[in-house]
């Protein structure tokens, strides 16, 4: 008796990224409020049933989109380890280029705006969101407290510093590019120096650079 050839497995986590770049694009042409999950099917090519197989709601899918985008940003600033030979600045600068990744690719951009759009409609949702999904800072504090046992800045509180750092970037870069149609090279360059050459006042002991 010949033996039956087995299933090959379906790229299950291939489909889903499929229907999360789907759903971003269905937010962005429909507008989340109004979207509906047929719309988000026919964007990312799959079907409705296949859809429901790995969401159930529109509203898990945007919850699955924002993780995706700050699961990867998280990644970038875990790479990032203090190096006791480089500058401060330069190491500083990973950083904010770490926190710039929902806007430094005119795509990612779009999804940030569409977002900030969706939460300035839907404040609940926003609050929501923002319990949720707390940027974490913990590869930076973990970059000043080395920093600091390394004699190159000050001793304190490391989790305030990078709650500052953050708001810092945030809003001399972020903010700033949500509302302009692109941040050019130059404008990105003078800012990040700005934001360093600020956090380095208030966290070098000897103006250390």
């Amino acid at each position: 008796m010949e033996k039956s050839k087995p299933r090959k497995k379906r790229d299950t986590s291939k489909k889903r990224e499929d229907i999360l770049d789907g759903a971003i694009a269905a937010f962005r042409e429909y507008g989340y409020e109004t979207v509906n999950m047929d719309q988000i099917a026919g964007k990312s090519g799959a079907s409705k049933r296949t859809l429901y197989n790995h969401f159930s709601s529109k509203e898990e899918l945007l919850q699955a989109v924002i993780r995706r985008y700050l699961e990867r940003q998280q990644e970038i600033k875990t790479c990032i380890m203090y190096d006791g030979n480089e500058s401060l600045a330069q190491q500083l600068s990973r950083f904010i280029d770490a926190e710039l990744y929902l806007v430094d690719d005119p795509e990612r951009q779009i999804l940030a705006k569409v977002l900030t759009s969706i939460f300035l409609w839907n404040t609940d949702l926003a609050v929501q969101t923002r319990k949720s999904y707390v940027t974490k800072t913990e590869p930076l504090v973990a970059w000043l407290e080395a920093a600091s046992a390394d004699g190159r800045i000050q001793k304190g509180d490391c989790t305030t510093s990078a709650e500052l750092f953050q708001a810092l970037v945030q809003g001399l870069l972020t903010w700033p590019a949500l509302f302009m149609p692109r941040l050019t090279d130059e404008f990105i360059t003078a800012k990040k120096k700005m934001v360093v050459n600020l956090f380095l006042k208030e966290i070098t002991a000897k103006g250390e650079q």
